[in-house]
Formats: C-alpha cells, sequence, structure tokens
C-alpha cells in the first residue's frame, strides 16, 4: 500500500502539472517555444488585459456618469436602462471590431477558451464550470464583447454575433442601471 505522503505528492504533481498546462494554453505558448519568445506572449497578454481593464474601467465611469445624468434629469428607469443599453453596444462592438479589422483580441476571450478547453479535456466537468465562470463574469462585469470572442467559432455568422452582441448588452444594461441608480439614490441620500 502507497505511503500517504507518496500519494499527495504525485496528486500535486498532476495538479502541477496541469495547472502549467493550462497556463501555457491561456498564453497560447507551445513547447517549442523559447525563454524568450515565451516570455513575449506573456508580456504581450499582460499588456493586452491591462489596457482592456483600463479601458473598461473608464466605460464603467462613463456608464455610472450617464446613468447619474439621467437620473438627475428626472427620466425613468427604461429610458436610462435604453440610453446605457446604447452605450453599451457602441463599447462591445468597438472590442470586437477592433479584433477583426487587427486580429488583436484585447479582451483574452480567445485566450479564456484555449484555456477552457483545455481544462475541458481533462475533466468536462471542470470545463464547463469554468466556461460558466467566464461566460457570467462577461456579462455580469467585464463585458459581451470577451463571450463574443470567446465563443466566435460557434458563433460563425455576423448576424449570430450581432444578435447575441444586443441580448449580452441588454442584459448587462438592465442589470447596471439598477445597481447605479441604487448607488445614484444613495450617494444623493446622504447628500
Amino acid at each position: 500500500m502507497p505511503h500517504p505522503v507518496n500519494q499527495s505528492i504525485r496528486w500535486l504533481r498532476r495538479i502541477g502539472i496541469f495547472l502549467t498546462e493550462v497556463f501555457a494554453s491561456f498564453f497560447d505558448i507551445h513547447r517549442s517555444d523559447n525563454v524568450l519568445t515565451s516570455g513575449g506572449k506573456v508580456a504581450t497578454k499582460v499588456s493586452s488585459r491591462v489596457l482592456y481593464k483600463i479601458l473598461d474601467y473608464w466605460t464603467i465611469l462613463a456608464s455610472a456618469a450617464i446613468v447619474a445624468h439621467m437620473k438627475k434629469e428626472g427620466f425613468a428607469f427604461w429610458p436610462t436602462a435604453g440610453a446605457l443599453w446604447l452605450f453599451d453596444i457602441i463599447v462591445a462592438a468597438a472590442f470586437v471590431l477592433w479584433h477583426e479589422t487587427t486580429g488583436h483580441d484585447i479582451t483574452l476571450g480567445k485566450d479564456f477558451r484555449r484555456a477552457t478547453d483545455r481544462i475541458h479535456s481533462a475533466s468536462p466537468i471542470a470545463g464547463y464550470i469554468s466556461m460558466v465562470g467566464v461566460v457570467l463574469f462577461a456579462v455580469f462585469w467585464s463585458g459581451p464583447e470577451q463571450v463574443i470572442l470567446f465563443f466566435r467559432k460557434e458563433i460563425r455568422s455576423f448576424f449570430r454575433g450581432v444578435v447575441i452582441l444586443l441580448v449580452l448588452t441588454a442584459i448587462q444594461s438592465y442589470i447596471w442601471t439598477i445597481i447605479y441608480g441604487l448607488g445614484y439614490d444613495l450617494v444623493t441620500g446622504w447628500l
């Protein structure tokens, strides 16, 4: 009977190898890549993520400002949500169009997909859980554009992409109109 410590070490080793493979999949690092190439890929992905987060936080500030301004001016919920939806459509479409014209995915949606596919190949259940996590995070926080690039292979047509973008931005703008509206009411209630 194997010693429990040896079993634990083997188990930890397998987890380490698996996480290394997921990491390599995310950063698109291959065994044939040298250290300089691998480092360049990591630096590119990290800088893309930083740029995306900066732009994402600017859109958060702009979204909050839209809702605050419209509430201050006395607009009802649905016109405010509609304005935020239009803004979200423009932002999400800009990220997708950026990818389509330059080939550069600053949302890292395609990279998350590669990593999720690697997780799925080892454990379909874990793969589906990670896929749902990426999608929920994108819908509620980072943006529908990430979902569109994540599922790019499945979407396959411009029309489907537009429909998905419209639906996901509608969900996101509905949720965030409520949240920003509550925040506005809270702040103005204090003043």
